[in-house]
């Protein structure tokens, strides 16, 4: 049995109807599907580079470049040109207020300034007290991506993505920089 013209007329509209829509959908599940990817890419990347960190005693310039510059292993298959990788070591006094007390930051970046104040996250600024220290030194690893989609640029623009990550040094109390705000 043959379809009639009225049959095929009718299957063309509801597919002209439905196309928009389901190309809505592919772009957007698309866009940010790779995004989500980029994302996990940037918090194991903050957390990889301040771990590594936090595994010193003391770091030199050439330590820090190593170190800085292995976000490129983590961000694969990504481009990290797109990514700006900070380490800083903030010391905490028991008011949980925060200072910096050296920074460096991936070539494409600037890093924190020396002795800036820093507003930690609520959970973070209990430890002092609880540990009965008057000053406590965290490594913080901060991470920014823009991501630029390559289909439906035009609707969302660049998506900015960022983690911030707090680790204690493991060797020591600090982890010396004789660097104290470089650009590695």
């Amino acid at each position: 049995m043959q379809r009639g013209v009225g049959e095929r007329a009718i299957a063309a509209t509801e597919f002209a109807l439905i196309l928009p829509v389901a190309l809505i959908v592919f772009t957007g599940a698309l866009i940010y599907g790779t995004a989500s990817e980029v994302n996990r890419k940037v918090a194991l990347t903050a957390r990889d580079v301040t771990d590594l960190v936090t595994q010193y005693e003391s770091l030199t310039l050439a330590d820090m470049t190593t170190l800085i510059n292995s976000a490129a292993q983590v961000l694969t298959p990504f481009p990290s040109s797109n990514a700006v990788v900070i380490v800083s070591e903030v010391t905490m006094n028991s008011s949980g207020q925060g200072t910096i007390t050296w920074s460096a930051s991936s070539s494409n970046g600037t890093p924190f300034t020396q002795g800036a104040s820093v507003t930690l996250p609520t959970n973070i600024q209990a430890i002092p007290n609880a540990t009965s220290q008057t000053s406590l030194s965290l490594i913080w690893g901060h991470v920014t991506y823009v991501y630029t989609p390559t289909i439906g640029y035009q609707l969302t623009g660049p998506i900015v993505l960022y983690d911030d990550i707090y680790l204690q040094p493991r060797l020591s109390a600090t982890v010396s920089y004789p660097a104290a705000t470089t650009t590695p």
